[in-house]
């Protein structure tokens, strides 16, 4: 393989010392039922919870869409054309699963060409990630050297091959065998690239960012889904921030509250929450994603204290994260009772952060005095991957 080029590109995306942007993430159809999606928008601004909106064109039901953004805040949409949820998608809009992906990206490009630096979007996250990688007929990769694992990695990244990621999850069974093309492969049949929009790339795994820069180089930015059960976030945040900070990029912490064991508490508990409540796995069983989830008396069933979120949301917000979401938000942050919504604890934990984060001036830039490098191709991860590249053999 060509070496690459170690010398970054001019830092354009962001300045030292720049503001976080704190989202509502996945308002659309993480709602209990009888929410509204304006419903939730509607609450957010009310109660000064952030600067923005995530949203995931996937989990939108029906006519459900990302809000008209007013003056200043900022939308953060997820969008690949390939995703197994289209089908349902686009049949609940009366329209083909093609209608449906040309008019999602007709979409971004209009945001973006109306709202600038103010729009963003994300390529995926979790399809990225290596521990779910097979090859064409199944079988994990294998890799002898770690330049082995970046180019499986870019191919994965850059083609529509990783919708084999879906062959094997025991997650959203819907058209998980499609062929349409990945974000990449699209871009360039309509003579675009990855420099004409905001465009980010993620992944579980937070050591991933600095390839992600080297596969895609027009990338705007790197979407790290920071599970609080997977690695604890000073763990994770140095390699995101470092590649941020090394390519000139964004990053961004999606703090994602899922834990495990799953809620032993009784079905009727979760039945207001549709896909996000209970979703069908391949064997027909069904599971149970483990969020805070509240009762109408304000009683927490299941998911992490107020406490431990803030301090997460804290850890990221302090480190320099140039956008701030908390995956789910919408449904650990309020609850329909009395003809209305209420904020929970976390809810509140939430609007506090936001309230400092317009209180403070300027957080200012981290000071890291410590450096580690490691070689471009290491594949090494913190927590997660068995192994660099989580297929390459380890040797003393």
């Amino acid at each position: 393989m060509k070496p690459l080029s170690t010398t970054p590109p001019p830092a354009d995306r962001r300045t030292n010392g720049a503001p976080c942007r704190i989202l509502l993430s996945n308002f659309e159809t993480a709602v209990p039922f009888g929410v509204s999606d304006r419903e939730i928008v509607e609450a957010v601004r009310r109660h000064g919870m952030g600067d923005g909106f995530c949203g995931w064109f996937c989990h939108m039901h029906g006519a459900m869409d990302l809000p008209e953004p007013l003056n200043g805040e900022t939308l953060l949409a997820a969008f690949w054309p390939n995703n197994p949820y289209y089908e349902r998608r686009a049949a609940q809009r009366g329209v083909t699963v093609e209608e449906y992906v040309r008019e999602r990206f007709d979409q971004i490009r209009r945001l973006h060409e109306r709202m600038g630096d103010r729009f963003l979007w994300c390529l995926g996250w979790e399809t990225f990630t290596s521990s779910s990688w097979s090859l064409p007929d199944g079988a994990p990769p294998r890799f002898g050297r770690p330049e082995e694992g970046f180019a499986f990695y870019r191919e994965w990244l850059t083609t529509s091959a990783h919708i084999r990621h879906w062959h094997n999850s025991t997650k959203f069974g819907q058209d998980r065998f499609n062929r349409r093309p990945g974000v990449i492969e699209e871009l360039a049949r309509r003579g675009l690239s990855p420099s004409d929009f905001n465009l980010l790339a993620g992944d579980f795994y937070a050591s991933r960012a600095h390839s992600a820069f080297q596969a895609v180089p027009g990338l705007a930015g790197f979407w790290w889904e920071c599970g609080i059960t997977a690695t604890a976030l000073p763990v994770g945040i140095p390699f995101v921030r470092g590649a941020a900070r090394q390519y000139g990029k964004l990053w961004v912490a999606d703090v994602s509250p899922f834990s495990y064991p799953h809620p032993l508490h009784e079905d009727r508990f979760y039945e207001d929450l549709g896909e996000w409540g209970a979703f069908e796995q391949r064997n027909g069983q069904r599971c149970r994603l483990n969020f805070p989830k509240y009762t109408r008396d304000m009683v927490r069933l299941a998911g992490y204290t107020p406490e431990m979120l803030l301090r997460c949301w804290l850890a990221a917000y302090m480190a320099g994260c140039d956008i701030l979401f908390q995956e789910a938000s919408s449904l650990s942050h309020f609850v329909k009772a009395d003809g209305g919504l209420r904020v929970t604890p976390v809810g509140r934990a939430a609007g506090d952060l936001a309230a400092f984060h317009r209180r403070v001036a300027g957080r200012g830039e981290p000071f890291t005095p410590v450096t580690l490098l490691l070689d471009q191709y290491h594949g090494i991860e913190p927590h997660g991957a068995p192994a660099p590249w989580s297929y390459m053999p380890l040797t003393p």
